[in-house]
């Protein structure tokens, strides 16, 4: 179980910093984590080595966490686009305005012009 354990893990680090792929190595990462924690508890009871249940459940235990960070990254990242889209948005809506009060006063001195 100690040898599925770290295999999981290795494989789950390389998928977890994907963007957005990385959920993926979520699950797989927890049954890792999960036969690593095992093995080390059956190879306690045993008095047999218990590195690769160890190295196992670390490595599934990173691999979450890189989950968790590289999924923060990404909605970080969004939140900032976000964030300047919008005030690029009120930017341009305040520029608009600005220009549609101009063209506005504009036409009524015109129209005022044409009648008197």
């Amino acid at each position: 179980m100690g040898i599925a354990a770290l295999v999981i893990g290795i494989i789950s680090l390389l998928i977890a910093w994907v963007p957005c792929i990385g959920m993926i190595a979520l699950f797989p990462a927890t049954i890792g984590l999960i036969l690593g924690i095992i093995d080390i508890i059956v190879n306690a009871k045993k008095s047999k080595p218990k590195g690769m249940g160890i190295a196992g459940t670390i490595c599934c235990a990173v691999a979450i966490a890189c989950v968790f960070v590289a999924n923060a990254f990404v909605v970080a990242v969004a939140d900032a686009a976000v964030k300047e889209v919008d005030a690029e948005m009120q930017r341009q809506e305040a520029e608009f305005d600005g220009e549609m009060k101009k063209l506005e006063s504009e036409l009524e001195k015109e129209i005022i012009d044409s009648i008197f």
